[in-house]
């Protein structure tokens, strides 16, 4: 009792960071939890600890597989349909997620909800700020691209490389990409292209031939469309 009182002082009550440890813990000997207690402890008691912790209980241990499916998720398919996520992992990853998803709802970094994959918002940024620092300042030579803006200068400026794997557009209505239509050239990597909404100044010359899902809800291309 005690234990788990220090431990419920350490997460500072928040509810997430109480599933994310208990998740952890459930089903372990008491010298277990001490253990592990003792391991949080050493990250310090501030609001940037439980940051850290966070990501440590979050994401580090993963398989890589698990990594691959939770940063997906995180970045580009929060709020979609499982079979979707299915049918998409097999086609552009090789695999299918179904062991990933289970441990990721083990660890309650998911949950399913009337068949709908959800990540609670702090996780998904965690998951975010995991990609974002692949490096920090060049979007191009990330694997993961969601954000208009990091969009819209990695196609303008055709700087995308091989490390891109998967890339979601959804653009503001009044946001269009300029480009010369060649921005998909150098990413020999990209498995997932999504385009949800987007306007683009010119059409599209060439895509990776490494891509393997390309899923379009509405086309608009040309200078005058």
């Amino acid at each position: 009792m005690e234990l788990s009182k220090s431990i419920v002082r350490y997460t500072q009550g928040i509810p997430l960071v109480l599933e994310l440890i208990g998740s952890g813990l459930f089903g372990k000997p008491i010298s277990e939890w001490k253990y592990i207690f003792d391991s949080y402890l050493s990250h310090g008691e501030d609001d940037q600890s439980i940051w850290r912790l966070l990501h440590k209980i979050s994401y580090e241990g993963l398989d890589d597989d698990v990594k691959t499916v939770f940063l997906d998720i995180a970045c580009c398919f929060n709020g979609y349909k499982v079979d979707f996520l299915t049918d998409l992992f097999l086609n552009a990853r090789g695999f299918s997620p179904t062991y990933a998803l289970q441990v990721l709802i083990s660890k309650s970094l998911i949950k399913i909800d009337g068949g709908v994959v959800r990540m609670h918002d702090t996780v998904q940024m965690i998951g975010r700020s995991i990609v974002k620092e692949e490096p920090p300042i060049e979007p191009g030579k990330r694997s993961r691209l969601w954000y208009y803006e990091d969009i819209l200068d990695v196609l303008k400026n055709n700087t995308g490389g091989p490390a891109v794997e998967i890339m979601k557009i959804d653009l503001p209505k009044d946001k269009q990409v300029l480009w010369d239509g060649n921005g998909f050239k150098n990413m020999e990597n990209l498995k997932i292209l999504e385009i949800i909404n987007a306007r683009f100044s010119e059409v599209p010359k060439i895509f990776a031939n490494s891509l393997k899902v390309l899923n379009w809800k509405g086309y608009f291309g040309g200078a005058n469309q």
